[in-house]
């Protein structure tokens, strides 16, 4: 199975699109954490 996924990276927030394993879609922002 290959999962493909777009993504960009928006003032330091990676943003990812694409389906889960499952084929349900999926749009997740992930952020750096600070410490």
């Amino acid at each position: 199975m290959d999962l493909e996924f777009n993504y960009n990276i928006d003032d330091g927030n990676w943003i990812h699109k694409g389906k889960t394993s499952k084929g349900d879609p999926l749009h997740e922002i992930w952020e750096k954490r600070q410490k």
